[in-house]
């Protein structure tokens, strides 16, 4: 318990101490007066219809997800099962430090006693017959597989707002409006979800040859080869929970899902770009939409970063740094910041307050969000073949 506590600690003051070093950079040089004046002549009208584009991202970001879950999952999670267990996931990712949040997912919808009655009722039929039973019997989704496909949505998501990134940023760059962090951000982004991409493709063509080059790529396979029983043991569960986790991605060898997701995928990121741009206009800012959706982007990659409660200060600077490719300095310190300020605040009590409904209304067990926050590698370890 001592060990667990002092990890917590550990990660929570190292996600406080990034959170507040990008907090100054993106607060450094604000003006106060003109911030407070932006607050003031503000239009909430505006939220009216930001509250709509967020209603629409919150159901397709969780909805899209059962096109992932159904190649792999036993027996099939109720729609409502995936969105509740969703919403409380993304409130977790937002509320816990370094995004630990991204565990509760897989968690509570590989649980078999946490699910929704019908699923519990179908759990216990097949326990009669033989085929489940207790956690990690035959039957059961693998929590392993389902943070595969946890890994599949986080590359779509990436290499989808990548590719906007940088084409917006080679287009700013032939108009003389380039700075010197922007091509290196978009090189580094699509390098790094392409490259993730190619190891999903790959890992579904030759999911063996992928954990092996994965193994000896950790030191795993170099280490185990020492002898030592605690690294023999090691090596073997990590080849079986990355075997688990290949599992997770076989809606890309189904073209239909695959379709599905990526257009839902779509409209998602369409939404979130809209919303950004509708609430531009409440602070009166002369923001295109194209400059919205490259708010947006800049800002997904940056809560992608170790990251404190709230996203506090990650936000906040790569929403900035979007703003200043298409605004004027002086007014990215005053309204423009408010704005950032204004949406981030919204998001957070947006996407915390619907989780805390949805556990408050019983849908999801508190205890069961608990015990998946302080999961750990040990648990996915842990986790039994299904």
């Amino acid at each position: 318990m001592g060990g667990s506590l002092s990890k917590v600690a550990v990660r929570l003051l190292l996600s406080l101490a990034v959170g507040a070093g990008l907090a100054y950079f993106a607060f450094r040089g604000l003006n106060w007066s003109a911030l407070g004046e932006a607050f003031a002549d503000a239009d909430y009208w505006w939220l009216v219809p930001y509250f709509g584009t967020l209603a629409g991202v919150q159901f397709f970001r969780a909805w899209r997800w059962r096109f992932l879950l159904e190649p792999i999952a036993p027996k099939m999670p109720s729609t409502w099962r995936i969105l509740t267990v969703s919403w409380v996931g993304f409130m977790a990712i937002i509320a816990l430090p370094l995004r630990l949040g991204e565990v509760v997912r897989p968690y509570l919808i590989a649980d078999p006693k946490d699910g929704d009655r019908r699923d519990a009722a179908s759990r216990d039929a097949d326990s009669k017959d033989g085929r489940s039973g207790a956690r990690g019997g035959a039957g059961r989704l693998r929590m392993s597989a389902a943070m595969g496909t946890i890994a599949v949505e986080r590359v779509v998501d990436g290499l989808i707002v990548s590719l906007f990134l940088f084409g917006t940023f080679v287009v700013l760059e032939r108009q003389g409006r380039g700075t010197d962090w922007m091509m290196a951000t978009g090189w580094s982004a699509l390098a790094l979800f392409g490259g993730a991409t190619v190891f999903l493709v790959l890992a579904m063509w030759r999911p063996e040859a992928a954990v092996r080059w994965a193994l000896r790529l950790s030191l795993l396979e170099l280490l185990a080869g020492t002898g030592r029983r605690r690294l023999v043991w090691f090596r073997d569960r990590m080849s079986y929970v990355l075997e688990g986790i290949i599992k997770g991605f076989r809606a890309l060898g189904r073209p239909g899902l695959l379709v599905r997701y990526v257009a839902a995928s779509i409209v998602y990121w369409g939404l979130n770009g809209l919303g950004f741009y509708v609430l531009a206009r409440a602070f009166h800012l002369h923001l295109p939409i194209a400059g919205a959706f490259a708010v947006c982007g800049l800002v997904v990659i940056g809560i992608t970063l170790p990251a404190g409660p709230g996203l506090v200060g990650n936000f906040h600077e790569f929403g900035r740094l979007g703003l200043s490719l298409f605004l004027p300095a002086v007014v990215v310190t005053g309204p423009g910041m408010a704005y950032v300020v204004l949406v981030h605040g919204v998001q957070l009590l947006w996407y915390v307050g619907i989780g805390v409904l949805v556990v408050a209304t019983g849908q999801v067990s508190f205890r069961k969000v608990v015990e998946a926050a302080e999961a750990d590698e040990e648990t996915v370890m842990a986790d039994q073949e299904a």
